[in-house]
């Protein structure tokens, strides 16, 4: 239909093998900074301005860019697909475009987008989508909803924010590092990782058990309060701020940069098991270097 555009997130690669009809290819790498491991530069983060990465905004002109080649404008109704949400081939870019503050409607096409679609019976294309290029306009307040490591030193501890990392339970108790300087958390922030907001079929489990899954943690639509996402390279983030927005959160940041950047930073860190289900009672025994 007119005015609705079918962005496939997944590499070029397995684009050409084949994708839903008239569907135009956006992969991960366009929407990033290049690959680095821990420690040595910037490792896929979401792109920023200026000739300092950690300084500068979100750049939003290099965001209009890619989406106007992809022949998208804000007022297009969008499908995401590709691989389950929380995959750099999969939600990244829904995401994205609700950071940017995109008027049209966004959608993500639940589980494994081309399984999804081929089980319905639909058919795939193989041939190459190049869409006429049109101007992407961006909310020019979009920068607010992306978070910088400054920001995060500047609201530790305040109870205002509720620092959410959506990473594995290792992960955030420190015993897998993932190739960081340092393993952990930052302090007091909840934890719940993100694959547990899928079924089996890596489908979104329902959003009324999201909302007591959160609630009971601590993660409430309060609107005084800022939750700030983060995992290691703010992919994983796209599954739980699409499912917080769509259950009515309002104040949702993104911690872009999140621990690839954090735990390479002189800024305390929190090990064990930290904070527990609120349901449960039962407190951590976190530590903070």
């Amino acid at each position: 239909e007119p005015g609705l555009v079918l962005i496939d997130a997944r590499s070029p690669i397995d684009y050409v093998r084949g994708h839903l009809p008239g569907a135009v290819n956006v992969p991960p790498a366009s929407l990033r900074t290049p690959k680095a491991k821990p420690g040595e530069g910037f490792s896929q983060y979401l792109f920023r301005e200026g000739g300092d990465y950690f300084d500068g905004e979100l750049d939003v002109q290099r965001y209009a860019d890619v989406f106007g080649r992809a022949g998208l404008t804000a007022d297009d109704a969008v499908v995401v697909y590709g691989n389950h949400a929380g995959k750099a081939d999969g939600s990244v870019p829904a995401m994205i475009l609700d950071l940017l503050g995109h008027r049209g409607e966004v959608y993500f096409l639940d589980g494994v987008g081309v399984a999804r679609w081929q089980a319905t019976g639909g058919t795939l294309e193989r041939a190459v989508v190049v869409p006429e290029p049109v101007t992407y306009e961006v909310d020019p307040e979009a920068v607010a909803k992306v978070w910088n490591l400054d920001d995060v030193a500047a609201h530790l501890g305040d109870p205002d924010t509720v620092f959410y990392d959506t990473r594995s339970a290792a992960e955030f108790d420190g015993s897998d590092p993932r190739s960081n300087p340092r393993g952990g958390h930052i302090p007091g922030a909840v934890h719940l990782d993100y694959l547990e907001l899928l079924d089996g079929e890596k489908r979104r489990l329902a959003l009324d058990r999201i909302r007591r899954m959160h609630e009971s943690r601590g993660i409430t639509p309060d609107p005084m309060k800022t939750v700030v996402l983060y995992c290691q390279t703010s992919t994983r983030v796209s599954l739980p701020y699409l499912a917080l927005k769509d259950l009515g959160y309002e104040n949702v940041v993104v911690y872009d940069a999140s621990m690839h950047e954090y735990l390479g930073s002189d800024l305390p860190v929190e090990t064990g098991p930290g904070r527990e289900r609120a349901d449960t009672g039962v407190e951590g025994d976190a530590e903070v270097e």
